[in-house]
């Protein structure tokens, strides 16, 4: 049990996919076209996008990622941001996770795990005594979890 989770964590280390961290620190995202359209779509100044996560998600030959738009700590170990989770592709930005909080690791709230048939991303959601992991995948342009 002990070495298959300690396989796990490893493997969700080594296959993180980030195409940037939004303003997190001071990355600069590499497809700044996909935050300024979610900038737009929330509502929102471009500054309060992060943690902008590329991959391939879905069978779109287009650009994809998942990206949070809300508040975040000063990128302190552990804590904890306040926000929504988005999905953007070349024709939507679609709310996935609205007005939550999450866990902040390693710089980011995403872990992206590819798989044989489907990439899924996890977000962790927490609340004052507890925390629930989000398991996203996208399928048909939809995102399901």
């Amino acid at each position: 049990m002990k070495k298959s989770v300690l396989i796990l964590i490893a493997v969700l280390a080594l296959s993180f996919a980030g195409c940037g961290k939004g303003n997190a620190e001071s990355a600069e995202p590499a497809e700044p076209e996909l935050s300024a359209r979610l900038a737009e779509a929330a509502g929102v100044e471009e500054s309060s996008v992060y943690y902008l996560t590329c991959g391939k998600f879905s069978d779109s030959t287009g650009a994809e990622a998942f990206a949070f738009v809300g508040e975040v700590p000063d990128n302190i170990p552990g804590a904890e941001c306040y926000g929504s989770v988005w999905y953007i592709n070349d024709e939507a930005c679609i709310k996935v996770l609205e007005d939550r909080s999450f866990s902040v690791m390693e710089n980011t709230i995403f872990s992206v795990m590819p798989t044989g048939e489907k990439t899924f991303v996890s977000v962790v959601e927490t609340f004052a005594t507890d925390s629930v992991s989000h398991l996203l995948y996208v399928e048909d342009g939809l995102v399901k979890s």
